[in-house]
């Protein structure tokens, strides 16, 4: 048999050599400042709009809804909650990777606002496990809501991807820290932010006050979460880079 067939068909030692080829990779500068090369020049090129999931606009990194796909198969959240719907690609995503692991969908979008194409795209889904809140994502309903629909679930999977401000991503983190039950896991999206240079219409984020920051300082007041390096290391072309973290106690 060729060497190539032997170690197709040895799969100890393909998860194996998988691992040494990681450690490689996130070891190595380079790699990393080509990857942000590349993506400051992706970001103004609006690379991320050019995706559909099901038809429905995805505005993320191919790499990241691969990623998103392996959390949801491993972690098995049976309640997911989005945080910044945009144009609804992202709740489609949810709704066909929890179907194919063999989860009831279910999952909750919460946006200030709905745009009536985002409502005509997500309207098949909203009876089979869907639910839409237009609030701000700190308000006091929204936290209502939000309590409610994570009750009695063991696996909660959030995603925070609206108004990325130093204090607003801090206040939905400590919000879900007192919300969510142990092992749920939250991706921060748009860390990158503090790598690259801001691109497009002035926001009211830059590279000294954004996600990464917010999730800097809570992490240093709350023990009780983690990184998932092992999530936090897969992904070289990302908007989220470190932005995977889960509750731990």
């Amino acid at each position: 048999m060729k060497d190539y067939l032997k170690e197709v068909e040895n799969q100890e030692e393909f998860f194996r050599q998988r691992e040494l080829w990681l450690s490689s990779m996130t070891k190595d500068i380079s790699l990393k400042e080509s990857a942000l090369n590349t993506l400051e020049i992706l970001e103004r090129q609006k690379y991320t709009y050019q995706w559909d999931w099901l038809g429905i606009p995805i505005i993320k990194m191919p790499e990241e809804i691969l990623l998103i796909q392996e959390a949801i198969h491993t972690f098995r959240p049976t309640a997911i909650v989005e945080v910044g719907v945009a144009r609804g690609g992202g709740i489609a995503l949810y709704h066909s990777i929890q179907t194919l692991c063999g989860i009831g969908p279910n999952i909750l979008g919460i946006d200030i606002k709905f745009f009536d194409h985002t409502k005509k795209a997500l309207s098949p889904f909203l009876n089979q496990g869907v639910k839409l809140l237009e609030e701000p994502s700190t308000s006091e309903n929204a936290k209502s809501v939000i309590r409610k629909f994570v009750e009695n679930h063991e696996s909660v999977f959030v995603v925070l991807d609206g108004d990325h401000t130093h204090e607003n991503v801090l206040s939905e983190l400590n919000m879900l820290d007192d919300l969510l039950p142990q092992k749920a896991i939250v991706l921060v999206a748009d860390t990158l932010l503090q790598e690259i240079n801001q691109t497009g219409k002035t926001r009211d984020w830059d590279k000294r006050r954004n996600p990464a920051t917010a999730l800097t300082e809570f992490m240093s007041k709350k023990p009780n979460w983690r990184k998932i390096q092992e999530l936090c290391a897969r992904v070289i072309i990302s908007e989220s880079p470190q932005g995977w973290i889960q509750k731990v106690i």
